[in-house]
């Protein structure tokens, strides 16, 4: 009996701990370089340096988000307005404040816009609609 008690005890002790994914030293050094941890995986982003010498190595410059300028409308999933993302030639807005990218911009083969903020991610389509993907939800995007 107690072999079973002490069994299901460390069973759920070990199920109600946390689970960490990162350690606190590999999420120091992604916030100290500005990379998310699917940029550093792909490549486009050096966690060993710090964010100016990830931009200085990748400027966003490379990317020509001309087809993309404009104010784009945010909805969620059930198709709730939400807030506005204005794309500039330098920089992007979220309900008028400016915000930056954790990611070096780029487009994908299918001529999609790609960032990744904090929070979430955007893919823009040239046909003036896109898709939004966070942790806490999912949605879709229409330019204005």
């Amino acid at each position: 009996m107690k072999k079973r008690l002490i069994a299901l005890m460390s069973a759920a002790a070990i199920i109600a701990a946390p689970a960490h994914a990162i350690d606190a030293k590999y999420r120091a050094k992604l916030e100290r370089s500005g990379c998310t941890q699917l940029t550093e995986a792909d490549g486009s982003c050096d966690i060993h340096k710090t964010k100016a010498q990830n931009q200085a190595a990748h400027p966003q410059s490379q990317v020509d988000v001309t087809p993309y300028i404009g104010t784009w409308q945010m909805f969620d999933a059930s198709g709730q307005r939400l807030m506005k993302l204005v794309v500039r030639e330098k920089g992007y807005l979220f309900d008028g404040k400016p915000i930056e990218t954790a990611n070096v911009p780029f487009i994908t083969d299918k001529g999609e816009l790609y960032l990744v903020f904090r929070t979430r991610s955007i893919a823009f389509k040239p046909d003036g609609n896109g898709e939004w993907h966070s942790p806490t939800g999912q949605g879709y995007l229409t330019r204005q």
